[in-house]
């Protein structure tokens, strides 16, 4: 091993123990944090999260309810953690962090992978790809945004999706640069990983895109063998679709309308999705005011101010990103290599955000753990861009090479802060939902949730405050009158 390979390795150690380390810090105070929100039904009271016996039985996973059937994965690692621990939350929260960290350093294993391919056949620059593999690692682990998907216990079907999402794109990368020499392992395991992911979340739709992406991006060759190679993959996108045929579609495609919660057409929830991506990211440039439950207007024309401004927002990037694929092809240097990776993780954004910002019309507009797959391209295209537009060392020691990375040092800490602060948030029902009451002050179903969350805990007198304000909020719900009855049948506080 030379010497240069032995720094190597030694660079990507540290990076690694760092990134574990930052992840167990953000996350340290969140072993307590109990179920809530859907978590009771996905989790609590579902039978088959309490039976493993569910999932060795053939006509189950073919003819079983279809959230179990199109979740079986995620519902499997569940009934695992049922197994193991009943409903004690702690093991939960164990298996979220470690996925979470896992992701973490997928991502980095990912961002060096692509430096194994033809179109960095010349790259040299192997020690700034180590920083920004690192920097986009270490931003993904502690970004507070990513808070709904590790501390919620039940989005573990996002972060689960999100690991077996990498995994596939890995190994595709394997295979296609011959970096283990295993080339039918390498399809073998990125065809079931693909699988695996979609079979925990829907979101993992859009591999097939992903991966099509990367190798017209990255990899060079005839055209015959390379639709070979990704005929197989391509198919899988019928996956989810079959497993849709199969159930009943009526109550299926109810279960993701929107007319749930409020009545909004297609065209109402596409054309929301625009202003909903400027909040998404200032949510990812400046994560504060973070919220479990939005309160969001629903748009009604797409000449509605902030839908323009999103849609030119959105258009603008995809249009930057493909001219960049066009300007990495002609000029020379290393700028080319970080443009094309700027291209890559802006792509990869908006491919992963598609299936729940716009392809499905869902009950929710917005929620923060439809950013969790979405961030690792961003984290890329911004760490991208950073290294291919450098700014010239003599403007200032805080915008030189060194400066710059002590600069980020200095936001991942801050970041890391502010996860675990926001973490505290989650240690009770109350605390969760009192500030959700905070941020949507009018939101009626805020308002029931805290009100029950007020009677786990004895304090009857406000859930009964809580449950009016739901009723003058939304007279017409039943929910909010049932709970109106239980807490009258309570005797009066002392």
């Amino acid at each position: 091993m030379t010497d240069s390979n032995k720094h190597m390795n030694m660079t990507e150690l540290t990076h690694v123990i760092i990134i574990c380390v930052l992840g167990i810090i953000s996350y340290h105070n969140t072993l307590g944090a109990p179920f809530t929100f859907d978590g009771f039904s996905s989790i609590v009271e579902n039978k088959y999260v309490k039976d493993l016996h569910y999932y060795f039985n053939l006509h189950m996973i073919s003819h079983g309810d279809y959230g179990f059937r199109s979740r079986y994965v995620g519902y499997f690692t569940f009934a695992l953690n049922y197994w193991v621990s009943g409903l004690h939350v702690m093991s939960y929260h164990i298996v979220n962090i470690f996925i979470h960290i896992s992701n973490a350093l997928l991502l980095y294993r990912m961002i060096h992978l692509i430096t194994k391919t033809p179109f960095f056949s010349d790259f040299t620059e192997h020690k700034s790809i180590d920083t920004l593999a690192f920097f986009a690692s270490a931003f993904f682990v502690v970004h507070p945004i990513q808070t709904q998907s590790v501390t919620y216990i039940v989005q573990r079907f996002e972060s689960l999706s999100t690991t077996f999402y990498l995994v596939a794109i890995i190994y595709y990368m394997k295979l296609r640069t011959n970096s283990t020499g295993r080339c039918v392992f390498c399809f073998i395991a990125c065809f079931v990983s693909s699988i695996l992911a979609m079979k925990t979340k829907e979101i993992a739709f859009t591999i097939p895109i992903t991966i099509a992406m990367f190798e017209f991006l990255f990899i060079t060759g005839k055209s015959k063998k390379r639709l070979f190679i990704l005929l197989p993959i391509i198919l899988l996108v019928l996956l989810i679709p079959m497993t849709l045929v199969k159930g009943d579609i009526s109550r299926i495609l109810y279960s993701y309308s929107t007319a749930k919660t409020i009545k909004m057409s297609h065209y109402n929830y596409v054309i929301t999705q625009f202003p909903v991506m400027l909040t998404y990211f200032k949510l990812l440039f400046i994560p504060t005011n973070l919220n479990l439950d939005y309160d969001y207007p629903i748009y009604k024309s797409f000449f509605q101010i902030k839908v323009l401004a999103g849609f030119a927002t959105v258009t603008s990037l995809i249009t930057i990103a493909f001219y960049f694929i066009y300007l990495s092809q002609k000029i020379k240097g290393t700028a080319r290599y970080y443009l094309r990776l700027f291209s890559f993780g802006t792509l990869w954004y908006f491919i992963t955000l598609s299936v729940e910002s716009g392809l499905v019309p869902l009950a929710d507009v917005i929620f923060e753990h439809r950013l969790y797959l979405p961030s690792i391209g961003f984290f890329i295209a911004i760490f991208s861009i950073l290294e291919a537009f450098p700014i010239n060392k003599r403007i200032s020691i805080f915008f030189s090479k060194k400066g710059k990375e002590v600069v980020v040092a200095i936001l991942i800490i801050f970041l890391c802060i502010a996860t675990v602060q926001r973490n505290k948030v989650w240690k009770s029902d109350v605390t969760l939902w009192e500030d959700t009451v905070k941020k949507s002050p009018n939101k009626w179903r805020c308002r029931y949730i805290l009100s029950k969350a007020y009677i786990a805990s004895g304090r009857v007198g406000d859930a009964m405050a809580e449950v009016e304000k739901a009723l003058l909020l939304s007279p017409q719900s039943f929910k909010s009158y049932n709970k109106n009855g239980s807490i009258y049948l309570k005797p009066a506080e002392n």
